[in-house]
């Protein structure tokens, strides 16, 4: 079962990369998307139909919309949380950019902190502990162990792009 949510205009940039997006387009993304994760799955030996939930948004301030997809099942989640893909938009379809595992939904982003970068993530943990994942040089890092727990501010600006 594929879920989409679009985290649809919720910012300016965002917004007008939307604006100008059909139906089509969205669906033509949607393939895109599958093709990227059934990649990512067959490289680390996982077979069969994928269970995800996927939303796009403007990770990197290009005014292309990316991908975040969360994977569900017994190949992607563990006590910990569930396994979260970014795939980064390119000219032909979705750069596999990485997977942090230890995530639950809601899937969060705070896009006022991302002025010059990679819009920070703010996730949940198994123990309902709010962290930041930020970008890390090529890549966000492959695990929420570790990241800094979320402040006040890091929650009342974080816009969710896949609820629970």
């Amino acid at each position: 079962m594929h879920k989409i949510l679009f985290a649809l205009p919720l910012f300016a940039a965002s917004a007008l990369v939307t604006a100008q997006m059909t139906e089509e387009d969205f669906r033509e993304k949607d393939i895109k998307v599958a093709q990227s994760l059934e990649h990512f799955a067959q490289k680390k030996g996982v077979a069969g139909k994928l269970d995800y939930q996927h939303a796009y948004f403007d990770l990197n301030n290009d005014n292309k919309l990316d991908a975040v997809a969360l994977l569900k099942g017994p190949a992607w989640c563990t006590a910990e949380g569930c396994t979260l893909a970014v795939m980064i938009a390119d000219k032909i379809g979705f750069d596999f950019m990485g997977a942090s595992t230890g995530v639950n939904a809601p899937v969060r982003i705070n896009p006022d902190s991302s002025r010059y970068g990679y819009v920070p993530f703010v996730l949940t943990k198994a123990n309902g502990e709010n962290v930041v994942l930020k970008f890390q040089q090529r890549s966000y890092p492959k695990s929420t162990d570790g990241a800094p727990k979320a402040t006040d501010s890091d929650l009342a600006l974080a816009k969710t792009l896949i609820a629970k």
